[in-house]
């Protein structure tokens, strides 16, 4: 992962994601970041933890995964995990994380912001609005299209 300084527009390697078995160097970076709570999460890509990364010390903390994760995000007060099943985790620092599994098995993306966590459902072509805290569907949009990317 490289960092960029707006102010010198130069580049440095940041922090390195090798492959477990591979050596450093190899072109094999987390499957997904996301920054918040003061730190760069980082998803390496088996997907059975979760990195966080102090960005002053660039310190690094392991959280294991009670199941494989394919995408996260970032709200005011918790990470969120969607999982290769469909399930959602929400991951408090310094909490143990709480899983649910919302309505369809078909989820893919996830975003977070405010009191919500977003995720798409393919098989009901919807997108799910999940209350932050419990993680259950409070709303359900029809979506116009599939979309490849989802942010709020």
């Amino acid at each position: 992962m490289a960092r960029v300084n707006p102010a010198t527009l130069t580049a440095e390697i940041w922090a390195d994601f090798p492959a477990d078995g591979e050596p450093p160097g190899r072109d094999a970076g987390p499957a997904a970041l996301a920054i918040g709570l003061g730190a760069v999460w980082a998803l390496p890509a088996d997907g059975a933890r979760l990195l966080r990364i102090d960005p002053d010390s660039r310190a690094v903390t392991s959280h294991p995964l009670p199941f494989g994760v394919s995408e996260i995000a970032v709200g005011p007060d918790a990470v969120f995990a969607l999982g290769e099943s469909g399930a959602v985790l929400r991951f408090a620092p310094g909490m143990e994380p709480v899983t649910a599994t919302p309505a369809g098995p078909a989820l893919r993306l996830i975003a977070a912001s405010g009191d919500y966590a977003w995720t798409v459902d393919d098989a009901a072509a919807t997108i799910l609005a999940l209350d932050s805290r419990s993680l259950a569907a409070v709303r359900t949009f029809r979506r116009p299209a599939a979309p490849d990317a989802l942010c709020a």
